[in-house]
């Protein structure tokens, strides 16, 4: 089961997108998937989480027979679509509750993902690389917000002039009485 499915290599890693760049990934980490359903449902597995600058994807890693937990695969997601990054790591782990990287991601139209906020939880043992790696993720994933920010607003058309102006006989313009020296906006 893939879930806003990535496409992979015959190696097991994500093929790029065009123009997407690998910056980098964490192995040996555990997630697990909460689906925003009416049971709560919970995938949960083990493997590679990769971190391009356009997404975020986690492969779980197969056993000998070529499975996975849970039959699930992979989960690729947008930085547009991940809503809050968060990394904790607790004084005193106990019983799994070591460091972690909890995301709320939107689902894309037609990704797999049920309506409402799906949560992922990402563990490793490794307090310092889950820190370093939620701070990449939410660097990211800010970068990429601006961006599209900024490429919105540059897309905003101009307003369209209604009709042809006045036409010059009609319009008088004043200089006398005007210092050249004058700043913009001077009236007399």
């Amino acid at each position: 089961m893939s879930l806003n499915k990535a496409v992979l290599s015959p190696a097991h890693t994500p093929i790029p997108l065009q123009d997407e760049m690998h910056l980098r990934e964490v192995e040996g980490a555990e997630f697990v998937i909460t689906l925003p359903d009416a049971s709560s449902k919970e995938l949960k597995g083990k493997g590679k989480v990769f971190l391009t600058d356009l997404r975020l994807i986690l492969v779980a890693d197969k056993d000998k027979d070529g499975r996975t937990d849970n039959g699930f695969e992979t989960l690729a997601v947008s930085h547009a679509s991940i809503l809050a990054v968060k990394s904790e790591s607790p004084r005193i782990p106990v019983f799994g509750n070591g460091p972690r990287i909890l995301l709320e991601i939107k689902p894309s139209p037609g990704g797999g993902l049920p309506e409402g906020t799906t949560r992922v939880e990402i563990r490793k043992g490794d307090k310092d690389a889950i820190a370093s790696f939620a701070s990449a993720i939410d660097k990211t994933r800010e970068r990429t917000v601006n961006k599209s920010r900024a490429l919105a607003e540059d897309d905003q058309d101009l307003p369209e002039y209604g009709g042809p102006g006045p036409s010059s006989s009609s319009t008088t313009y004043v200089t006398a009485d005007v210092p050249s020296d004058a700043p913009p906006g001077y009236e007399p």
